[in-house]
Protein backbone atom coordinates (compact mmCIF):
# COMPACT_ATOMS: atom_id res chain seq x y z
CA UNK A 1 0.00 0.00 0.00
CA UNK A 2 1.22 3.48 -0.86
CA UNK A 3 0.53 6.06 1.86
CA UNK A 4 0.68 9.89 1.70
CA UNK A 5 -0.60 12.71 3.89
CA UNK A 6 -1.83 16.29 3.69
CA UNK A 7 -1.19 18.48 6.73
CA UNK A 8 -3.66 18.22 9.61
CA UNK A 9 -4.75 21.56 11.04
CA UNK A 10 -7.35 20.47 13.63
CA UNK A 11 -9.10 17.46 15.11
CA UNK A 12 -11.45 17.00 12.16
CA UNK A 13 -10.11 14.27 9.92
CA UNK A 14 -10.97 13.19 6.40
CA UNK A 15 -9.83 9.92 4.92
CA UNK A 16 -9.66 9.55 1.17
CA UNK A 17 -8.75 6.34 -0.60
CA UNK A 18 -8.59 5.75 -4.28
CA UNK A 19 -8.33 2.25 -5.53
CA UNK A 20 -6.08 1.20 -8.41
CA UNK A 21 -7.40 -2.28 -8.89
CA UNK A 22 -10.22 -3.82 -6.84
CA UNK A 23 -8.85 -7.30 -7.34
CA UNK A 24 -5.37 -6.41 -6.05
CA UNK A 25 -6.78 -4.04 -3.37
CA UNK A 26 -4.05 -1.46 -4.06
CA UNK A 27 -4.94 1.90 -2.52
CA UNK A 28 -3.47 5.28 -1.70
CA UNK A 29 -4.75 7.18 1.31
CA UNK A 30 -4.75 10.87 2.24
CA UNK A 31 -5.72 12.52 5.51
CA UNK A 32 -6.48 16.19 6.09
CA UNK A 33 -8.57 18.64 8.10
CA UNK A 34 -12.29 18.40 7.51
CA UNK A 35 -13.03 21.48 5.43
CA UNK A 36 -13.63 22.39 1.81
CA UNK A 37 -9.95 23.08 1.13
CA UNK A 38 -9.00 19.63 2.38
CA UNK A 39 -11.61 18.02 0.16
CA UNK A 40 -10.27 19.88 -2.86
CA UNK A 41 -6.68 19.06 -1.97
CA UNK A 42 -7.47 15.35 -1.84
CA UNK A 43 -9.52 15.51 -5.03
CA UNK A 44 -6.70 17.37 -6.81
CA UNK A 45 -4.25 14.73 -5.58
CA UNK A 46 -6.58 12.03 -6.94
CA UNK A 47 -6.80 13.72 -10.34
CA UNK A 48 -3.05 14.31 -10.41
CA UNK A 49 -2.38 10.66 -9.63
CA UNK A 50 -4.84 9.59 -12.34
CA UNK A 51 -3.14 11.82 -14.93
CA UNK A 52 0.38 10.67 -13.99
CA UNK A 53 -0.51 7.02 -13.99
CA UNK A 54 -2.29 7.35 -17.33
CA UNK A 55 0.66 9.20 -18.89
CA UNK A 56 3.00 6.47 -17.65
CA UNK A 57 0.61 3.82 -18.99
CA UNK A 58 0.38 2.40 -15.50
CA UNK A 59 -2.66 1.31 -13.45
CA UNK A 60 -5.06 4.22 -12.96
CA UNK A 61 -7.43 4.74 -10.00
CA UNK A 62 -10.75 3.06 -10.70
CA UNK A 63 -12.66 4.61 -7.82
CA UNK A 64 -12.47 7.33 -5.16
CA UNK A 65 -13.49 6.23 -1.67
CA UNK A 66 -13.97 8.89 0.98
CA UNK A 67 -14.89 9.16 4.63
CA UNK A 68 -15.70 12.56 6.12
CA UNK A 69 -15.30 12.35 9.87
CA UNK A 70 -16.23 15.12 12.30
CA UNK A 71 -15.87 14.67 16.06
CA UNK A 72 -15.23 10.99 15.38
CA UNK A 73 -18.61 10.68 13.67
CA UNK A 74 -18.67 9.41 10.11
CA UNK A 75 -20.91 11.70 8.08
CA UNK A 76 -20.30 10.28 4.61
CA UNK A 77 -18.61 7.26 3.17
CA UNK A 78 -18.68 5.13 0.11
CA UNK A 79 -17.02 4.51 -3.21
CA UNK A 80 -17.54 7.30 -5.72
CA UNK A 81 -16.29 8.22 -9.14
CA UNK A 82 -15.32 11.71 -10.24
CA UNK A 83 -18.83 12.55 -11.43
CA UNK A 84 -20.17 11.98 -7.89
CA UNK A 85 -17.66 14.27 -6.20
CA UNK A 86 -19.45 17.48 -7.14
CA UNK A 87 -22.70 16.24 -5.58
CA UNK A 88 -20.93 15.23 -2.36
CA UNK A 89 -19.05 18.53 -2.20
CA UNK A 90 -22.23 20.60 -2.59
CA UNK A 91 -24.09 18.49 -0.03
CA UNK A 92 -21.45 18.99 2.66
CA UNK A 93 -20.25 22.51 1.89
CA UNK A 94 -23.36 24.09 0.28
CA UNK A 95 -21.37 25.43 -2.65
CA UNK A 96 -20.03 24.10 -5.95
CA UNK A 97 -16.32 23.49 -6.39
CA UNK A 98 -16.12 26.22 -9.04
CA UNK A 99 -17.84 28.74 -6.75
CA UNK A 100 -15.63 27.75 -3.86
CA UNK A 101 -12.45 28.14 -5.89
CA UNK A 102 -13.63 31.55 -7.11
CA UNK A 103 -14.31 32.67 -3.54
CA UNK A 104 -10.94 31.34 -2.38
CA UNK A 105 -9.15 33.20 -5.17
CA UNK A 106 -10.97 36.42 -4.25
CA UNK A 107 -10.18 35.91 -0.56
CA UNK A 108 -6.49 35.42 -1.35
CA UNK A 109 -6.53 38.49 -3.61
CA UNK A 110 -8.07 40.61 -0.86
CA UNK A 111 -5.52 39.28 1.64
CA UNK A 112 -2.69 40.32 -0.68
CA UNK A 113 -4.18 43.81 -1.05
CA UNK A 114 -4.55 44.19 2.73
CA UNK A 115 -1.01 42.87 3.27
CA UNK A 116 0.37 45.36 0.76
CA UNK A 117 -1.55 48.18 2.45
CA UNK A 118 -0.31 47.09 5.88
CA UNK A 119 3.29 46.91 4.62
CA UNK A 120 2.94 50.40 3.15
CA UNK A 121 1.59 51.82 6.42
CA UNK A 122 4.27 49.99 8.41
CA UNK A 123 6.98 51.70 6.36
CA UNK A 124 5.69 55.19 7.26
CA UNK A 125 7.74 56.64 10.09
CA UNK A 126 6.17 60.10 10.32
CA UNK A 127 4.39 62.10 7.63
CA UNK A 128 6.36 61.74 4.39
CA UNK A 129 9.32 60.14 6.17
CA UNK A 130 9.83 56.41 5.61
CA UNK A 131 11.86 53.87 7.56
CA UNK A 132 15.04 52.97 5.72
CA UNK A 133 15.55 56.45 4.25
CA UNK A 134 19.06 57.90 4.22
CA UNK A 135 19.93 61.06 6.15
CA UNK A 136 19.90 62.98 2.89
CA UNK A 137 16.41 61.73 2.02
CA UNK A 138 15.06 62.47 5.49
CA UNK A 139 16.59 65.95 5.42
CA UNK A 140 14.78 66.57 2.13
CA UNK A 141 11.39 65.66 3.64
CA UNK A 142 8.82 68.24 4.70
CA UNK A 143 9.08 67.11 8.34
CA UNK A 144 12.86 67.17 8.80
CA UNK A 145 14.13 69.71 6.28
CA UNK A 146 16.93 71.53 8.09
CA UNK A 147 17.29 68.87 10.81
CA UNK A 148 20.23 69.13 13.22
CA UNK A 149 22.32 66.41 14.79
CA UNK A 150 22.09 66.12 18.55
CA UNK A 151 23.70 63.85 21.12
CA UNK A 152 23.80 60.20 20.07
CA UNK A 153 21.28 57.94 21.77
CA UNK A 154 21.36 54.14 22.28
CA UNK A 155 24.22 53.76 19.76
CA UNK A 156 22.14 55.58 17.15
CA UNK A 157 22.80 58.94 15.50
CA UNK A 158 20.02 61.32 16.47
CA UNK A 159 18.66 64.37 14.66
CA UNK A 160 16.01 66.83 15.79
CA UNK A 161 13.39 68.27 13.45
CA UNK A 162 13.35 72.06 12.91
CA UNK A 163 11.38 74.32 15.25
CA UNK A 164 8.73 74.90 12.57
CA UNK A 165 7.88 71.19 12.46
CA UNK A 166 7.67 70.93 16.22
CA UNK A 167 5.44 74.01 16.36
CA UNK A 168 3.10 72.55 13.73
CA UNK A 169 2.82 69.29 15.69
CA UNK A 170 1.87 71.20 18.84
CA UNK A 171 -0.76 73.14 16.92
CA UNK A 172 -2.17 70.14 15.01
CA UNK A 173 -2.70 68.02 18.14
CA UNK A 174 -3.35 70.86 20.62
CA UNK A 175 -0.47 69.70 22.81
CA UNK A 176 0.57 71.23 26.14
CA UNK A 177 4.05 69.79 26.66
CA UNK A 178 5.70 71.14 23.46
CA UNK A 179 7.32 67.89 22.27
CA UNK A 180 10.20 67.67 19.80
CA UNK A 181 10.45 65.23 16.93
CA UNK A 182 13.63 63.14 16.58
CA UNK A 183 14.94 60.81 13.86
CA UNK A 184 17.43 58.09 14.72
CA UNK A 185 19.80 56.40 12.27
CA UNK A 186 21.89 53.26 12.28
CA UNK A 187 23.07 50.71 9.73
CA UNK A 188 26.03 51.25 7.42
CA UNK A 189 27.58 54.68 8.08
CA UNK A 190 24.61 55.47 10.33
CA UNK A 191 22.65 56.25 7.17
CA UNK A 192 19.41 54.31 7.59
CA UNK A 193 16.38 55.67 9.44
CA UNK A 194 15.36 53.11 12.05
CA UNK A 195 13.35 55.00 14.65
CA UNK A 196 11.22 58.09 15.29
CA UNK A 197 10.62 59.62 18.70
CA UNK A 198 8.38 62.44 19.86
CA UNK A 199 9.69 63.61 23.22
CA UNK A 200 7.99 66.14 25.46
CA UNK A 201 9.42 68.84 27.69
CA UNK A 202 9.77 68.23 31.41
CA UNK A 203 6.69 68.78 33.52
CA UNK A 204 6.51 68.88 37.31
CA UNK A 205 4.09 66.74 39.27
CA UNK A 206 1.65 69.66 39.48
CA UNK A 207 1.56 69.75 35.65
CA UNK A 208 1.45 65.99 35.14
CA UNK A 209 -2.04 66.36 33.67
CA UNK A 210 -0.47 68.10 30.64
CA UNK A 211 1.44 64.92 29.79
CA UNK A 212 -1.69 62.78 30.06
CA UNK A 213 -3.61 65.28 27.90
CA UNK A 214 -1.00 65.04 25.14
CA UNK A 215 -0.86 61.26 25.31
CA UNK A 216 -4.66 61.09 25.03
CA UNK A 217 -4.74 63.39 21.99
CA UNK A 218 -2.00 61.50 20.14
CA UNK A 219 -3.40 58.07 21.08
CA UNK A 220 -6.80 59.14 19.74
CA UNK A 221 -5.18 60.03 16.41
CA UNK A 222 -3.20 56.79 16.23
CA UNK A 223 -6.28 54.67 16.88
CA UNK A 224 -7.81 55.93 13.63
CA UNK A 225 -4.97 54.34 11.66
CA UNK A 226 -3.79 51.42 13.79
CA UNK A 227 -6.95 50.43 15.64
CA UNK A 228 -7.26 49.79 19.34
CA UNK A 229 -3.92 49.60 21.16
CA UNK A 230 -2.73 46.46 22.85
CA UNK A 231 -2.48 48.51 26.04
CA UNK A 232 -4.01 51.85 27.01
CA UNK A 233 -3.52 53.47 30.42
CA UNK A 234 -4.61 57.11 30.53
CA UNK A 235 -5.49 57.10 34.22
CA UNK A 236 -1.91 57.54 35.43
CA UNK A 237 -0.98 59.94 38.21
CA UNK A 238 2.50 61.24 38.96
CA UNK A 239 2.82 58.94 41.97
CA UNK A 240 2.39 55.93 39.64
CA UNK A 241 5.70 56.78 37.95
CA UNK A 242 8.68 55.67 40.01
CA UNK A 243 12.24 56.78 39.41
CA UNK A 244 13.99 54.57 36.84
CA UNK A 245 10.75 53.10 35.47
CA UNK A 246 9.33 53.52 31.97
CA UNK A 247 5.58 53.40 32.57
CA UNK A 248 3.37 52.29 29.68
CA UNK A 249 0.63 54.63 28.52
CA UNK A 250 -0.22 52.96 25.21
CA UNK A 251 1.26 50.32 22.94
CA UNK A 252 0.53 49.11 19.42
CA UNK A 253 2.21 45.94 18.16
CA UNK A 254 1.27 45.84 14.48
CA UNK A 255 4.25 43.76 13.31
CA UNK A 256 6.65 44.76 11.92
CA UNK A 257 5.72 48.24 13.20
CA UNK A 258 5.43 49.07 16.87
CA UNK A 259 4.38 52.27 18.64
CA UNK A 260 5.08 52.77 22.32
CA UNK A 261 3.97 55.72 24.45
CA UNK A 262 5.51 55.88 27.91
CA UNK A 263 6.18 58.33 30.75
CA UNK A 264 9.21 58.42 33.01
CA UNK A 265 10.66 60.54 35.79
CA UNK A 266 13.68 62.51 34.59
CA UNK A 267 14.65 64.27 37.81
CA UNK A 268 13.04 64.56 41.22
CA UNK A 269 9.35 65.01 40.42
CA UNK A 270 10.01 66.04 36.82
CA UNK A 271 8.36 63.92 34.14
CA UNK A 272 8.16 63.60 30.36
CA UNK A 273 6.51 61.35 27.81
CA UNK A 274 8.08 59.68 24.78
CA UNK A 275 6.34 58.28 21.71
CA UNK A 276 8.62 55.69 20.13
CA UNK A 277 7.89 54.44 16.59
CA UNK A 278 9.98 51.72 14.97
CA UNK A 279 9.87 49.01 12.35
CA UNK A 280 11.64 45.73 13.14
CA UNK A 281 12.72 45.31 9.50
CA UNK A 282 15.21 48.16 9.93
CA UNK A 283 18.11 48.56 9.82
CA UNK A 284 18.61 46.30 6.82
CA UNK A 285 22.37 46.93 6.71
CA UNK A 286 25.13 46.28 9.23
CA UNK A 287 26.97 49.01 11.08
CA UNK A 288 30.51 47.66 10.73
CA UNK A 289 32.07 50.49 12.78
CA UNK A 290 29.70 49.79 15.65
CA UNK A 291 30.37 46.04 15.49
CA UNK A 292 34.12 46.63 15.45
CA UNK A 293 33.84 48.89 18.51
CA UNK A 294 31.79 46.29 20.40
CA UNK A 295 34.28 43.57 19.47
CA UNK A 296 37.16 45.75 20.69
CA UNK A 297 35.39 46.41 24.01
CA UNK A 298 34.73 42.69 24.47
CA UNK A 299 38.41 41.84 23.83
CA UNK A 300 39.57 44.61 26.19
CA UNK A 301 37.25 43.29 28.92
CA UNK A 302 38.51 39.73 28.39
CA UNK A 303 42.13 40.90 28.55
CA UNK A 304 41.46 42.86 31.74
CA UNK A 305 39.83 39.83 33.32
CA UNK A 306 42.85 37.66 32.44
CA UNK A 307 45.21 40.21 33.98
CA UNK A 308 43.17 40.30 37.18
CA UNK A 309 43.47 36.55 37.63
Amino acid sequence: MLLGALSCTNDYVQTFEYQYNPDLNTTRQFKASSDASAFLNAYDAYCGCYARQKAAQGPVPTSFSLVLAKNNEVISEGVVDSTSLETIFIRHFSISRAEYRAKEEERIRQQRILRAQADSIARIAWGDVLFGMSKKEVNASSQFRGMKKVQSFNDNWRYVAPASTNASIVKAFNLYAAPKLYAEFNGTDYDELIEIELESQYKTASRFYALIHDCREIASFLRKTYGEPKLLNLGLESYDVKSGDLVDVARWDNWPKSIWIYIYETHDFDYKYVINIKNSHYPTTRNTDQEAEKEKKAKDAELLQQQMF
